[in-house]
């Protein structure tokens, strides 16, 4: 290895544009990104979108591990990589034929904080399908309208013998319509 090959870059990260005055959106459009077993994973921009096509869901997939969403809006504030962020989100969270998934042996956790959020033919899956007792589970920290449409679903059960996990901190607009829905069970 030659150091001074590197192209490793170190400065503050205003310079990189994180605290511009604009946030930037994230659009996921009909890829399916499947990371290792037990991976964090965090996706924060101004307004966040994941838009599956006809033959492919768009989405996020992580077997036991951590997926934390976070749509800012034109907020300032410091995201963690792992955690709540510690102000008011204000941006939108669209999913269109989308599935954002950790569940496993001992579930997952799925965060997701957002102004508001629309869930058309999508899921929100933090299911345990194994014997451990569920670690996390589901949490959705929207402020404003929480849409789940043609079918989506936040879910959050058990499959086996370990504990459920759990959806916490639903907002109080919630609009399901169309055949959306949430649901919690054991099937033990």
């Amino acid at each position: 290895m030659n150091p001074d090959a590197s192209s490793l870059s170190l400065a503050d990260p205003e310079s990189f544009g994180y605290l511009s005055p604009r946030r930037a959106s994230i659009v996921l459009n009909g890829s399916q990104l499947e990371f290792a077993p037990e991976s964090e994973v965090s996706v924060t921009g101004g307004d966040v979108s994941f838009t599956g096509t006809e033959t492919q869901l768009a989405g996020m997939i992580v077997e036991g591990g951590n997926i934390h969403i976070h749509a800012t809006g034109e907020q300032t504030g410091e995201v963690r990589i792992t955690g709540k962020a510690d102000f008011e989100m204000r941006g939108n969270l669209l999913m269109e034929s989308a599935r954002i998934e950790s569940g496993g042996d001992g579930g997952g956790n799925i965060l997701i904080q957002a102004g508001s959020m629309e869930a058309d033919a999508s899921a929100i899956i933090a299911d345990n399908t194994g014997s451990e007792n569920a670690q996390d589970g589901t949490e959705v920290r929207v402020g404003g309208m929480l849409e789940l449409i043609s079918g989506a679903k936040i879910s959050s059960s058990t499959w086996s013998e370990g504990n459920e996990c759990v959806c916490n901190d639903l907002p109080p607009f919630v609009k399901g319509g169309r055949g959306g829905f949430l649901t919690m069970k054991s099937e033990k």
